[in-house]
């Protein structure tokens, strides 16, 4: 792990289930946050994302976009009950 992943994981994770819109290319998917902090999102979905895909999310509540985010798959792993975690870093993240 590099100084830089070090850095971010120092910073503080906030436990959120929000609605998470996945779009990968021209494919889109629903998923569920875990958690977030500045330097990313942990993610509950159904399908795995391929790990370093670079993925546009739209956070929010409802139909409402709270965040608008760019960023890179950079760990998925399987959980029982056939989803995955799926753990995204931040390349690019605004206030929608």
């Amino acid at each position: 792990m590099d100084s830089l992943q070090r850095q971010e994981r120092r910073g503080a994770r906030y436990s959120l289930k929000l609605p998470v819109l996945v779009k990968l290319d021209r494919e889109e998917m629903r998923v569920q946050s875990e958690n977030i902090s500045l330097g990313g999102i942990l993610l509950s979905s159904a399908v795995p994302i391929p790990e370093g895909s670079t993925v546009d999310l739209g956070i929010g509540v409802s139909h409402v976009t709270l965040l608008s985010a760019r960023g890179r798959v950079v760990r998925v792993q399987a959980k029982v009950a056939r989803t995955f975690s799926v753990a995204i870093a931040f390349q690019c993240l605004s206030l929608a």
